[in-house]
């Protein structure tokens, strides 16, 4: 049976030493499933799955500090919690690792560290991470201005319906920078942003291309079948 589909009660039983079932136990306090919503309890058993190796336990942990969550917010101990995790390649601890050199948040500012822990994630297929890599391209922070290689990791992250990413990339096409200028690439990209929730795209749909917007609810553009864009946005 999987850790995720065990009572309470059998997770408890495993928890002094599997710190998976630590972990799982963390995760229901976390969101109140099946317990008490208990964030400082939560905290509490993050901890002992974290100080035994756990890498989502310590990303997780990382969160709880940087957010405040169950605990005083730390920086330096959100950013120390996500270094371990990340070291065991842990993707989202990665990109969280990347946006705490990105602004400074319990670390020095580093966008070229920043951009390091962003590809690494990107390379593990975090769809974040490469859209986050995209913008290091697209703006020379933390690596090489480069517009090519911009328009590639916001199309890795468009595979996997990331918003901004779309956005992003549909811009490109509109200017025609590291990609050929192509209007209906631009529309096409901004139309599938509006259909994975993108506000900013529905408004501009709303300004520009009013007779677009019956496709942003019902899923058929010229563009051909889009409806699936509705279905898992990132």
């Amino acid at each position: 049976m999987d850790d995720q589909n065990k009572t309470l009660e059998e997770l408890l039983a495993l928890a002094e030493q599997d710190p998976m079932a630590q972990y799982q136990i963390a995760c229901r306090y976390l969101t109140g499933n099946g317990v008490r919503k208990d964030p400082a309890e939560a905290v509490v058993w993050l901890t002992k799955a974290a100080d035994q190796g756990l890498a989502r336990a310590q990303d997780r942990l990382g969160l709880c500090y940087l957010r405040g969550t169950g605990v005083a917010a730390d920086l330096e101990k959100a950013a120390a919690y996500f270094t371990r995790a990340a070291r065991q390649g842990e993707p989202l601890a990665e990109v969280h690792l990347g946006c705490c050199y990105d602004g400074g948040y319990g670390v020095p500012e580093d966008k070229a560290k920043a951009a390091l822990w962003y590809h690494r994630s990107a390379e593990h297929g975090n769809a974040e991470a490469q859209y986050l890599m995209g913008q290091c391209y697209e703006t020379g922070e933390g690596a090489p201005q480069d517009y090519a290689e911009a328009a590639k990791w916001y199309e890795m992250a468009c595979q996997q319906k990331h918003a901004d990413a779309h956005v992003q990339l549909a811009l490109l096409y509109q200017d025609g920078r590291g990609v050929k200028q192509n209007t209906m690439q631009f529309i096409s990209l901004t139309l599938k942003a509006a259909l994975l929730g993108h506000k900013g795209a529905e408004d501009f749909l709303n300004r520009h291309q009013p007779d677009l917007l019956p496709y942003v609810r019902s899923g058929q553009s010229p563009m051909g079948d889009v409806s699936h864009y509705a279905d898992g946005a990132q």
